[in-house]
């Protein structure tokens, strides 16, 4: 499917929830996108094209849900869906941030 406009592909809203995913995961896991790519043998750009609209492939679904510890179907069922699927280890214990300690004088 085409954008008259563009030419370009249009996005599905599949292709928009899995980004929206994988953006949930990273912030799950306190990944970094340089992060990500090494786990799925890919570089920090091509992860950062994707996740800004290149579109992930049938492929990568797979690297990620092996990367994610889930099943590929899990990564299109939704944030919600993905979240409660990601195994406890794999989660970080300050979700979107850094803990930071300011001590007293």
């Amino acid at each position: 499917m085409a954008n008259a406009s563009s030419g370009r592909a249009a996005t599905t809203s599949t292709e928009r929830g899995l980004r929206d995913v994988v953006a949930a995961l990273l912030r799950a896991t306190g990944e970094t996108q340089a992060d990500l790519a090494r786990g799925i043998g890919r570089d920090r750009t091509q992860v950062t094209r994707k996740q800004g609209g290149a579109g992930w492939s049938i492929r990568d679904l797979h690297y990620l849900a092996a990367h994610y510890e889930m099943g590929p179907a899990d990564l299109l069922r939704g944030v919600d869906h993905a979240l409660a699927s990601l195994p406890e280890h794999r989660r970080t214990e300050t979700v979107g941030g850094t803990q930071t300690t300011v001590e007293g004088k």
